[in-house]
């Protein structure tokens, strides 16, 4: 089980279901229920499997919970505070005992709900309004929120993440005498040195904000900001912060998000305690460890750094595993044993880190082209960071370089981002054409696998998807329903398009299209973007 390293220094009682918590003041909320020993703070929304946090950074559906009255509130990112009340949602009972989970045992091989009681009318109608209310997640809030007027800004280039590449590329932008803004989501620097990466040093002129997402890039005509002439083209970021929204216009835009480990193909890969290595090495910046007996599944170099991190501050490693050696991962509600290379082992906590895909939703919607490698998707930028889009840059491990070779990326692309009259956009690589790929999976086993955590899609569902003539990865999601979910794809696309092309489906060329906000955030701060003027 997962345990504090220290003791707590600045203690504060959060009330989690009518039960006293005591947590670190400041952590996020998800940190300190894991701490203690909960690692089941959810259910899913159709099969209502048991739910845990997967990332420890806002990219899954496993934190979700409801805080003080808000629903969905994705607990890795709120923190704690002295009698918050934290509720678990979308269970008949309690998280670890949800008397709906009984549907994931009356349907082992998986619910075909597209042709379920279609036969006979009146049945399918009732089945309806039971399905209206059991799916879904969290209820109304307790009040109503007014709308949240967005505060509005203009920069020269706006980069977005705060890692090596962003920052040398924002110094280098600040060089050449731009007005630079960098935005990254947590803190600067704070992957770097979650890997023991040493981080590059963010220059004076550069205006820094930390703890600020960017939300979603808008293109539009007539709907300029308040003030300006409503004919006037415009690009604009949303981002947000803990304050609201802003909403800012920015001449270039430079991407350097960086990469995220998507989940396994292993039967059993939802379970509560499979973590990915960076929400390990989030849990243990916290001074908490996932678990005392470990599995290591994956081959990437972050998972080589959290296996050495966890095993330094005291986790037994039960072995390391390639994804291809695991043949299921099992436990309940969560993990107890993994089965591999033949034999049962027995552990509380299984860490990944295998096929990392790209951050790509911004730069997808900023213009730039995004490429599936057969493992995950890379944005494709050329050496000096330009994308298709002239005014779009992508630098860093989101276009698949690191080390020196993104830093002389990341600074030639600051330099011509900073450049008043543009750059010229790099060729567009040609998008692959649609192949049928030579079926190598089986999915005959009743072991659930899932595609998607969010929506409840297995993989079964995606062979059917297949079979019915919906290969190609748009028409698998539109059948299906994978990448439509709380994390907006961030944890499944790259692997339903590996698992299509296993199934026989197209090759995949790009991945479903992003839209904004690829974050949820409330109704009130959307509200406050309609213009006075305009009809609400």
């Amino acid at each position: 089980m997962p345990r504090r390293l220290r003791p707590i220094r600045d203690p504060v009682t959060l009330i989690v279901d009518g039960d006293p918590v005591v947590a670190e003041r400041g952590e996020p909320i998800a940190v300190s229920l894991v701490a203690a020993g909960r690692l089941v703070l959810g259910r899913s929304v159709k099969y209502h499997r048991p739910r845990g946090p997967v990332c420890f950074g806002g990219r899954c559906d496993g934190c979700l919970m409801r805080v003080d009255g808000t629903p969905n509130v994705m607990t890795c990112h709120a923190v704690t505070e002295d009698g918050a009340r934290v509720e678990t949602q979308n269970v008949l009972g309690t998280a670890e005992h949800d008397l709906l989970s009984l549907t994931d045992w009356f349907f082992p091989e998986g619910m075909d709900h597209h042709h379920m009681f279609t036969r006979f009318s009146p049945l399918n109608r009732v089945m309806r309004k039971v399905a209206r209310r059991i799916a879904g997640v969290g209820t109304l809030p307790d009040a109503p929120r007014p709308a949240v007027t967005p505060r509005e800004e203009d920069v020269d280039v706006l980069v977005v993440g705060g890692g090596a590449s962003g920052v040398h590329a924002a110094n280098a932008a600040a060089k050449r005498g731009a007005k630079v803004m960098l935005v990254e989501e947590r803190r600067l620097g704070g992957e770097a040195a979650l890997r023991g990466e040493s981080s590059a040093r963010l220059g004076p002129p550069v205006l820094l904000r930390e703890r600020t997402t960017a939300l979603g890039v808008w293109h539009e005509v007539g709907a300029g900001f308040r003030g300006r002439e409503q004919s006037e083209p415009v690009r604009w970021v949303l981002l947000g912060d803990d304050d609201g929204v802003i909403r800012l216009r920015a001449r270039a835009i430079v991407i350097a998000t960086g990469a995220e480990e998507g989940a396994l193909a292993i039967p059993g890969n939802d379970r509560p305690g499979i973590v990915s290595s960076l929400g390990a090495l989030r849990l243990l910046a916290h001074g908490v460890l996932v678990g005392e007996r470990v599995a290591f599944v994956g081959a990437h170099d972050t998972l080589d750094v959290a296996r050495a991190q966890l095993v330094a501050a005291g986790a037994t490693s039960v072995g390391h595993f390639g994804s291809s050696e695991v043949d299921a991962i099992g436990g309940r509600p969560s993990v107890s044993w993994v089965r591999a290379r033949g034999a049962k082992v027995s552990c509380d906590a299984v860490v990944t880190g295998d096929a990392p895909s790209a951050v790509y939703a911004i730069a997808s919607q900023a213009g730039a082209h995004v490429r599936f490698d057969g493992r995950g998707f890379v944005v494709s930028a050329d050496a000096e960071g330009r994308t298709a889009d002239a005014t779009t840059f992508a630098v860093g491990r989101c276009t698949g370089r690191s080390g020196e070779v993104a830093r002389a990326q990341a600074e030639r692309a600051g330099e011509l981002a900073a450049r008043p009259d543009g750059a010229v956009a790099s060729p567009e690589v040609a998008r692959a054409a649609h192949e049928r790929a030579p079926r190598t999976r089986d999915v005959s086993t009743a072991d659930k696998l899932l595609a998607c955590r969010c929506e409840d899609v297995t993989a079964k569902e995606l062979a059917e998807a297949v079979s019915r003539g919906h290969g190609d990865l748009e028409g698998a999601k539109r059948y299906t329903g994978f990448g439509t979910g709380w994390c907006q794809g961030k944890q499944c696309v790259a692997l339903c398009a590996r698992l299509l092309e296993e199934l026989g489906g197209e090759r995949a060329d790009a991945p479903i299209t992003p839209r904004p906000p690829i974050h949820p955030i409330p109704l009130a701060e959307l509200a406050g973007l309609v213009d006075d003027e305009e009809p609400r």
